[in-house]
């Protein structure tokens, strides 16, 4: 890979005839459109979990927003009812 890419530019244009990349599409040359993130698997759930707090509405927020400090700070190693 010769580089990444972000959310905000998710794609680069590469020539596989050149070797070269160029964030502009050229209709004139062959080039293959490639999205590489590195990190797109950790963005999937941050996404699902804003369209699901927007369809839940403001009440689970709330909730969450109490229960996850815990859970965070919580001693794994013990049982799940302690």
């Amino acid at each position: 890979m010769k580089r990444y890419t972000t959310p905000e530019k998710p794609v680069f244009f590469y020539n596989p005839l050149t070797e070269t990349d160029s964030d502009d599409f050229k209709l004139e040359q062959p080039q293959i459109m490639v999205m590489a993130i590195d990190f797109l698997p950790s963005l999937l759930p941050y996404d699902a979990s804003k369209i699901y707090h927007n369809i839940r509405g403001l009440e689970l927020g709330k909730y969450l927003n109490k229960i996850v400090p815990e859970i965070a700070l919580s001693d794994s190693s013990k049982p799940i009812s302690e």
